[in-house]
């Protein structure tokens, strides 16, 4: 997954993890295992090992479904990750109605995707070519 944090968002360290294969990425439900697994007696263990992070999934609920509704739904509408075919965009809007209905399996994709979407916005990364 793309994060919206330094350093998740440099271009080269980008263009590397997408060339690893996914088992060196996610591994027994962990995800960025290869990161982990070179900051061992480096990072401190606790840390290394977390799968929890600070904010909650109340505050991202209430974000994506109260604060930013009408700006994912733009985001959908023009999403660059479907217009590359990286994502199934009929899936992705599924997702998006069954979220807003309540039910949360898919928050994590969600918030992935919308990573994607910043990511690629960050980088100016489109179809279009250059002139």
């Amino acid at each position: 997954f793309i994060e919206n944090s330094y350093p998740f968002l440099d271009i080269e360290l980008v263009k590397f993890l997408s060339s690893v294969p996914i088992n060196l990425l996610m591994r027994n439900g962990t995800s960025k295992w290869i990161f982990r697994e070179n900051m061992r007696n480096i990072m401190p263990e606790e840390l290394r090992t977390r799968t929890s992070y600070a904010i909650g999934d109340e505050l991202i609920e209430f974000g994506l479904q109260e604060k930013e509704t009408k700006k994912i739904q733009q985001l959908l509408k023009d999403s660059a990750s479907c217009q590359f075919g990286w994502v199934d965009c009929l899936k992705l809007q599924n997702g998006w109605q069954s979220y807003w209905k309540g039910d949360t399996r898919e928050q994590s994709s969600l918030g992935a995707w919308i990573n994607l979407e910043k990511w690629l916005a960050i980088h100016k990364i489109s179809l279009e070519k250059p002139d």
